[in-house]
């Protein structure tokens, strides 16, 4: 099998274990259309646009595991720039145009109030998921579209 069908395999994996975990209440709280959407996105994605936002979601984890350990505070500059990091890897899982402060803001809001979220950035560094959460909300209040 050529690298690209195996990429191609890989995606058709990754959704089909998105779907299994999380068909259902995507398409409760957003719709069936958010639900098409979103394995839209991921299908499109390149091996190319994934390797960036793998490099992207390692870069700001690596900053948050920095910032958590030493308490920065949100003012710092390698807490801003957590913040953008996080804000181009998320996006890159959205819509064209689709971001903005106010849905990455709902995003870290939605960190704190689900389990799955909590557990995953907790495995990073104890309080890092409130940290992260509290971390995007100051970036984006911050910050000007």
């Amino acid at each position: 099998m050529s690298e690209n069908n195996s990429f191609e395999e890989f995606k058709k994996k990754a959704v089909e274990e998105n779907e299994k975990n999380f068909g259902a209440e995507i398409r409760e709280k957003y719709g069936e259309e958010a639900a098409e959407t979103s394995t839209n996105i991921i299908m499109g994605l390149t091996e190319e646009k994934w390797n960036r936002s793998e490099q992207l979601r390692k870069q700001y984890e690596n900053l948050l595991l920095d910032a958590v350990t030493r308490h920065l505070d949100y003012h710092d500059p390698k807490v801003t720039e957590m913040c953008r990091i996080h804000g181009q890897w998320v996006s890159m899982f959205w819509e064209e145009g689709a971001y903005s402060f106010e849905a990455h803001k709902t995003l870290a809001q939605i960190y704190t109030t689900d389990e799955r979220f909590i557990s995953y950035y907790e495995n990073i560094a104890k309080g890092a998921c409130q940290y992260l959460s509290e971390a995007i909300i100051h970036y984006c209040n911050s910050s000007k579209e």
